[in-house]
């Protein structure tokens, strides 16, 4: 925001959400027209937030650097973690239920997601 202000929120996705229901079978992803109604109602809530972006509220270009899946916590950051520099070739893992994000990039960034997912019926 333009005065120095700050604004931090997490938010955790509905597992039970119908936008769900058939996207993607056995491994369901979040719509990201989904995903971005939540981002909007979040910034509509915060009235200093929602000043100092101006009226009316447009949306340009958006760009999801991931899929968000059911229970998901998402948030604008990320206390206490650590950082990581990467260089071409670093490799990292991420346990499940870890939260990270990126934080900065400097040039292309090009990542490769694997979540693995139990089978039907299997028991975890």
């Amino acid at each position: 925001m333009h005065d120095g202000a700050s604004f931090e929120s997490t938010h955790r996705i509905d597992a039970t959400l119908r936008a769900f229901d058939g996207h993607f079978p056995g491994a369901p992803v979040l719509p990201g027209a989904c995903l971005l109604a939540i981002v909007l109602e979040r910034i509509e809530s915060v009235p200093a937030l929602r000043a100092a972006l101006g009226s009316p509220l447009l949306v340009q270009q958006v760009k999801f650097l991931a899929p968000v899946g059911p229970g998901q916590l998402l948030g604008t950051g990320i206390e206490g973690g650590e950082t990581h520099h990467l260089v071409k070739g670093d490799v990292i893992v991420i346990p499940a239920g870890v939260p990270h994000w990126f934080k900065e990039v400097r040039g292309p960034l090009l990542y490769f997601t694997v979540k693995p997912v139990a089978p039907a019926g299997a028991v975890q």
